[in-house]
């Protein structure tokens, strides 16, 4: 299995498909280099049962994290010439703001909902502050 992690804004609205009888949400995310101009297109899929919630979020020009597997493959476009296609199997999104990366006018939307969806479907949180061990406050047990 080879993981992988991106960065990057959707290309379009996400869309629910139906893949062999499982529901999918699935996007493509473009990342650009910044000193080249050169686009690299991902295509992302997520497993939908349970995770319809991100759904409205996941909008042309949102800026997501994804983390997965991720596969590669080529195939014949329109015009006859082979091309390669870079796919990810979700297990991880967490939105990073809006378009171009603005989160003013996503933050009280994405207050009402879990920004990360894992695939045990459990927002993410901070990690606990270490509690203190009771046997260094001097405790006699």
């Amino acid at each position: 299995m080879l993981q992988t992690i991106l960065i990057g804004n959707l290309g379009a609205d996400a869309v629910l498909k139906e893949i062999n009888g499982k529901k999918f949400i699935s996007f493509r995310v473009a990342h650009s280099e910044r000193k080249q101009d050169k686009v690299t297109w991902v295509s992302v899929l997520r497993y939908a049962e349970n995770n319809q919630a991100i759904l409205p979020y996941l909008t042309k020009g949102t800026q997501v994290f994804v983390s997965g597997e991720i596969s590669a493959r080529a195939y014949q476009n329109h015009a006859g010439e082979i091309v390669p296609d870079l796919s990810i199997m979700a297990e991880k999104i967490q939105l990073l703001g809006g378009r171009n990366g603005n989160t003013q006018n996503d933050s009280a939307q994405l207050a009402q909902q879990p920004a990360i969806f894992a695939q045990n479907d459990i927002p993410q949180t901070q990690p606990k502050a270490k509690q203190p061990n009771l046997d260094d406050a001097g405790l006699p047990f």
